[in-house]
């Protein structure tokens, strides 16, 4: 599924929730960051709309230090 050299990266995953296939997904190089830890987050105000937020250590810093967030969102544009 993926290509030589991904080891370099870890990251985490989240499929949209219903019948979709895709989702969301954050990937970081094991050079600068460890994932400490990562939160999911399913919507049920609209759609299958889900979220990932996930907190990042710095491997020169070595505390947590950065804190991220994904979000696939569905986005609908009508002529009106």
């Amino acid at each position: 599924m993926f290509a030589d050299g991904c080891e370099r990266y870890q990251g985490v995953t989240l499929r949209r929730t219903g019948r979709k296939e895709d989702g969301v997904a954050t990937f970081v190089s094991t050079e600068h960051f460890d994932i400490v830890a990562s939160h999911e987050v399913r919507f049920s105000d609209a759609g299958d709309r889900v979220a990932l937020v996930v907190l990042l250590r710095s491997r020169k810093v070595r505390t947590p230090c950065c804190l991220l967030m994904c979000v696939r969102v569905l986005v609908c544009v009508c002529d009106g």
